[in-house]
């Protein structure tokens, strides 16, 4: 979505009632009475130093002596660039607090975001009113046992003022952690021919592999996380990420190489020819860095190359009806730019040309055969403003020549929840039948972003119930991510967070309760009892868009006769080959392309025996391929019951 995926907090504006909260203030040097020159005790500068001043004017100051003065230059998208950051106060995680501070502006235009460290929790920007007091106001739950308050002043030059900083909070019973997840406990989806995902990053780490098999990193794959600086790529947050999953055997999706936002400021300036040039360098970047040589680098499944294509494109412009990159730094601003590859590459002109060019320079810095180009995009389970209509253009452009593997599409809460006043079947109908329309593609779907919120009654009034709250979340669940499990096309559901710090904590779309780290019902009741104990869903065969594929789908290209038998089998299959193969190789590969051997056929061998439980290997369909230089030959492998 547009806003930071690591966005946890509903910021609001509000004037508080004389009295103000109940609770003691948390905050040292409220007022920033205390300090020498232009230096505040008990808060720190991190960034932007020279904009962050002490003034003791009456009309600049709301209460005692001195307030804090701003005046940055601007820097659009980079507001941390004038930071100022409180000590370290003592939280309860799982607790809900309270920050306020008083601000006014010299004109129209100013605006203060507020975070957290060291675990950020982010809030969008928040105007700061011209020329009166007001009272901004940001509540979180705490995800730490100490917590900064960062206040990120750099987005505009408009200059403002902050006095009376106050932090409290009303949660009077400390929280206390009732549950611990089995040690033994295996990922839902263990056995079930398809994945359940979710993000990876630090507030989402703990019990991550009790619960799911598949991996996506939230915010380190970004090309503005990983080319801060210009020729420096900085892999180490993803690594951690690539390696819990190359560890664990979950199939792991790279999030992602081109998008409108969280792009490298240093790039929207460039010429079209530059940024090309960077372009390429950071493909064959991602490429170089994931190349099999450890866990870390272990070689990436699938691949997003290409994410909110119609939603937030590139193209440093206002797309209206859909987002306004025009004064957004991050956004790239490279669609042009790939324009201009149409005679290299052979594309035809047109209103999508760019991403048909995206995906031939992956194709041309991923082996097909490892890695699997998804597209990536949301309301296309709803085809609110025709998106899902724009979005299978994009894919007949694509799949015209055989340039995407997995479709994928998010289902943020947002998007399907029921909006009109038709019944809640009619609803999951409606989804299913956009579900429907990209399966007749005959691609593989992916679900790559989901989330329900859990803060809302069967008319999404928000309560403060937390029985009705709880009962509601699950029967979304039940209906949104029923739907999408049972549908035959989709290969896999990958939620963008289980726990607080996830994105939409302030919707409590998360899964754990955060106070007792108790599982809420629909974790606990629905995806951990009745998803891990309910049947293996229906799913089709499908074929990969790479001819070179090592799975279902893929050509035939040795002249060898290549046969398994038994097949099916309950334990025991022989590869029998007809003619030696000198230099040949065997890999063997589950449905969701993950890599489950590997070793090498002997140059005179025509028989290879494989124990198939000794390997792990439950029921379901597997691909065993035969490499032999630049041939190959693949064929499924069914286990059966025993």
């Amino acid at each position: 979505m547009k806003l930071l995926y690591t966005l946890v907090i509903l910021p609001l504006l509000v004037l508080l009632p004389a009295g103000g909260l109940l609770s003691q203030n948390l905050i040292s040097n409220p007022g920033f009475e205390v300090g020498t020159g232009d230096d505040f005790t008990n808060w720190s500068k991190l960034n932007g130093a020279d904009y962050l001043l002490a003034t003791e004017e009456a009309g600049e100051v709301r209460s005692g002596d001195r307030a804090l003065y701003v005046s940055s230059p601007g820097f659009p998208g980079e507001q941390w660039r004038v930071q100022l950051i409180s000590d370290p106060v003592p939280t309860t995680v799982g607790n809900s607090y309270t920050f306020t501070i008083w601000g006014k502006a010299a004109e129209a235009g100013a605006n203060i975001r507020f975070s957290t460290q060291p675990n950020a929790l982010y809030g969008p920007d928040t105007a700061v009113p011209a020329d009166v007091w007001t009272q901004l106001s940001w509540t979180f739950t705490a995800n730490e046992t100490m917590t900064r308050i960062a206040l990120d002043l750099g987005q505009t030059a408009v200059t403002f003022f902050l006095d009376d900083a106050e932090m409290t909070t009303l949660d009077d019973t400390p929280c206390v952690d009732e549950f611990d997840v089995p040690d033994d406990q295996q990922p839902i989806a263990t056995g079930k021919g398809k994945f359940l995902g979710s993000i990876y990053s630090a507030a989402q780490q703990k019990d991550h592999e009790h619960y799911f098999n598949q991996v996506t990193p939230e915010n380190a794959g970004k090309w503005g996380s990983v080319e801060r600086v210009e020729g420096v790529y900085d892999f180490s947050d993803i690594d951690e990420a690539r390696a819990y999953a190359a560890r664990n055997n979950f199939p792991f999706r790279y999030h992602v190489l081109l998008w409108g936002n969280q792009q490298p400021t240093w790039l929207r300036p460039m010429s079209d020819s530059e940024k090309i040039a960077k372009i390429r360098a950071w493909f064959q970047a991602v490429a170089d860095h994931f190349d099999g040589s450890s866990d870390a680098r272990a070689t990436l499944e699938y691949l997003e190359v290409a994410n909110e294509i119609i939603n937030d494109p590139p193209n440093g412009i206002d797309n209206a009806p859909y987002s306004n990159n025009s004064a957004d730094a991050n956004s790239g601003d490279y669609v042009n730019a790939l324009k201009t590859l149409n005679a290299e590459l052979g594309t035809e002109p047109g209103e999508y040309d760019w991403i048909v060019n995206a995906f031939k320079l992956a194709r041309q810095y991923f082996p097909c055969e490892e890695t699997k180009l998804v597209l990536n995009e949301y309301n296309v389970l709803t085809n609110f403003l025709n998106i899902t209509d724009k979005y299978l253009e994009v894919v007949d452009l694509l799949m015209a020549d055989d340039l995407v593997d997995v479709l994928g599409f998010q289902a943020h809460a947002f998007t399907t929840r029921k909006y009109d006043s038709g019944s809640f079947e009619n609803h999951t109908a409606f989804l299913r039948s956009h579900v429907d329309r990209l399966a007749a593609t005959g691609l593989p779907l992916q679900v790559t972003e989901l989330d329900i919120d859990g803060n809302v009654d069967d008319t999404y009034t928000p309560t403060d119930d937390v029985a009705v709250r709880d009962s509601f979340q699950k029967a979304e669940y039940q209906r949104i991510f029923g739907m999408l499990w049972n549908h035959p096309a989709v290969t896999g559901i990958t939620l963008w967070g289980f726990r607080t710090g996830h994105w939409r904590s302030a919707q409590l779309a998360y899964l754990i309760d955060p106070c007792t780290d108790r599982e809420r019902p629909a974790l606990g009741e629905y995806l951990n009892d009745s998803i891990r104990n309910g049947p293996i869903p229906p799913l089709n065969d499908y074929a990969y868009a790479c001819p070179t594929t090592a799975l279902w789908g893929g050509y035939d290209q040795l002249t060898t006769r290549v046969e398994l038998f038994p097949n099916p089998t309950r334990g025991m299959t022989t590869l029998l080959l007809g003619t030696p193969l000198p230099g040949a190789e065997l890999r063997l590969y589950d449905r969701l392309g993950r890599e489950l051997l590997r070793k090498p056929i002997g140059d005179q061998q025509q028989r290879i025996d494989l124990d198939l439980p000794s390997l792990g290997l439950t029921t379901g369909v597997y691909f065993v391929t035969i490499h032999a230089g630049d041939r190959q030959r693949s064929l499924k492998l069914t286990v059966a019951p025993r």
